[in-house]
């Protein structure tokens, strides 16, 4: 006589509708802000200013190369900004080429031709920013890569980016 073999066990895991009604907390809607956070988004040079937490004191100032270039090609590296409370962005990161596309749309619209938005970062939000105000910027941001190879007469590995 073959004998019974034994009963298997199983086990039951939740179905996903039965985890999909398990209630969660309501998070309230982001601000416009909050939701461009760390994204690349498209802003009008006229509304950046240079951060008074720039990195850069010395040199801020784009050259004759960076402007030429920016006209030619527009900014092609996002720069970093953040909100400030009248409504412009503070350039951190990039101040340089946001003055180059400055002065390339100053020259673009006094010759009646289209202006060109910047790309930028918005840092902002939840522990993303100091006690103080000033964006949170990790040591790695602020030093030079050791590859990057400065331009001639400049020391900041911004000088070349645009």
């Amino acid at each position: 006589m073959p004998s019974a073999s034994p009963a298997k066990k199983t086990t039951t895991t939740p179905t996903r509708a039965a985890s999909a009604a398990t209630p969660k907390t309501a998070r309230p809607k982001p601000s416009p802000v909050e939701e461009a956070h760390d994204r690349i988004v498209r802003l009008d040079p006229a509304l950046i200013v240079r951060d008074d937490y720039n990195a850069r004191t010395t040199g801020t100032d784009p050259d004759d190369d960076l402007r030429a270039s920016v006209a030619e090609l527009g900014v092609q590296d996002p720069i970093h900004v953040r909100p400030l409370e009248n409504g412009t962005y503070g350039a951190f990161k990039g101040w340089r080429r946001a003055q180059a596309q400055q002065t390339a749309n100053a020259t673009a619209e006094a010759e009646g031709r289209p202006t060109r938005e910047i790309p930028a970062i918005i840092r902002a939000g939840p522990g993303r920013q100091r006690r103080d105000g000033a964006p949170a910027v990790s040591d790695r941001e602020r030093s030079p890569r050791p590859d990057a190879r400065p331009r001639p007469g400049q020391g900041h590995r911004d000088a070349g980016a645009h």
